[in-house]
C-alpha cells in the first residue's frame, strides 16, 4: 500500500514538473537582471572601460557582477573605435590534419 502512495505522489510531482517546464518561457537573460533595451544605441564606452568591467579577470573575481555590467552597458549596443584588428593563429604542430593549419 505504501508503494502505491509513493508511486502516486511521484507521478503527481512529475506531472507538475513537466507542466512547469513546458509552460515556463525560455529567457536569454538571468531573471534577476533587467532586460536591456532591444534597440541598439551608440555608447561612448572605450575598450579600457570594457576591460575594467567585463574582462576575464573580473569574471573570475565576480561572475554575476561582470555579467550584470555587460548586460546593462555593452550588450546590444554600438561602439565606434579607431584601431587595428590583428588576427594571430599559432601553429603548434608540425603536421597538418583535418585542416588544423
Amino acid at each position: 500500500m505504501e508503494r502505491i502512495y509513493a508511486l502516486a505522489l511521484l507521478l503527481i510531482f512529475g506531472g507538475f514538473a513537466v507542466y512547469y517546464a513546458v509552460s515556463t518561457p525560455y529567457t536569454l537573460h538571468h531573471s534577476m537582471f533587467e532586460r536591456p533595451s532591444l534597440e541598439s544605441r551608440n555608447i561612448t564606452q572605450t575598450w579600457d572601460n570594457y576591460l575594467e568591467k567585463c574582462s576575464g579577470e573580473k569574471i573570475m573575481e565576480n561572475q554575476v557582477h561582470a555579467l550584470h555590467e555587460f548586460s546593462q552597458i555593452f550588450e546590444n549596443n554600438v561602439v565606434e573605435w579607431d584601431g587595428y584588428y590583428i588576427d594571430t593563429k599559432r601553429k603548434d604542430t608540425k603536421y597538418s590534419m583535418f585542416g588544423n593549419e
